[in-house]
């Protein structure tokens, strides 16, 4: 089994970064399963939210800019974006890819 922590998820940049790749293929070529705690899935989802929220807000505070060049609201015709639905969509990429370990009983104690 290949196990990532945190740190390592972050640098394999899913779902189609270049080093997601090479461990993928390493575990199929060695038969190892990859997976992640599911404490590392929670903290990379969390922070994964927080980037998609901060984009968000570059791009409506963009929109709005736009509009003042445009003299219409061109943010009107932007979709309505939710970080919850991209967090999801990670969510059931990161399923798809890693096995999901659960959290042992008494470690957020330690």
């Amino acid at each position: 089994m290949i196990v990532l922590d945190s740190n390592q998820l972050r640098q394999a940049a899913p779902p189609d970064g270049p080093l997601l790749s090479l461990v993928r293929k390493l575990g199929e070529v060695s038969g190892h399963v990859l997976a992640i705690p599911q404490m590392v899935l929670d903290e990379y989802l969390g922070f994964h939210e927080h980037q998609v929220q901060d984009v968000i807000a570059a791009l409506q505070k963009d929109a709005r800019q736009l509009s003042r060049q445009f003299e219409q609201d061109i943010s009107a015709q932007l979709p309505r974006l939710d970080a919850g639905d991209a967090v999801e969509i990670r969510r059931k990429s990161l399923e798809q890819v890693f096995e999901i370990l659960p959290t042992p009983e008494g470690a957020e104690h330690e």
